[in-house]
């Protein structure tokens, strides 16, 4: 095969995919977070996870991110909250409950967001 050899070579390719990126980027608006649950989930205790779960919201928001990378990240935070605290275990489990609940039911409130960071 030939290889191209012209100095626009590069220089139309990062435009090409510039201009193919420009309309996600536009489009994209992450919804304000709203603390732990969804609008219909709104028994779904704070506690002391809001901060992490504000986070995760603004992840799940974000057009184009990995679900199970938002999911991981959630836990994550949730954890070093409780490791700031005197009841560490107690609050690691409740952490530990948080990611699996968002990890099997989450994946709607996932989809919405996607969907909505384009709009």
């Amino acid at each position: 095969m030939p290889k191209i050899t012209s100095r626009l070579h590069v220089p139309v390719l990062s435009i090409v995919a510039a201009l193919c990126l420009l309309p996600a980027q536009a489009a994209a608006r992450p919804h304000a977070p709203n603390g732990c649950g969804t609008t219909s989930t709104a028994w779904v205790p704070e506690l002391h996870f809001t901060p992490a779960c504000n986070r995760h919201d603004l992840c799940y928001s974000t057009p184009g991110v990995v679900r199970r990378d938002c999911d991981r990240r959630f836990l994550y935070d949730m954890r070093a909250i409780c490791d700031a605290r005197p009841d560490r275990i107690p609050c690691r489990l409740l952490a530990d409950l948080y990611y699996t609940a968002v990890r099997v039911l989450g994946r709607w409130a996932f989809e919405i967001d996607q969907r909505q960071a384009y709009v």
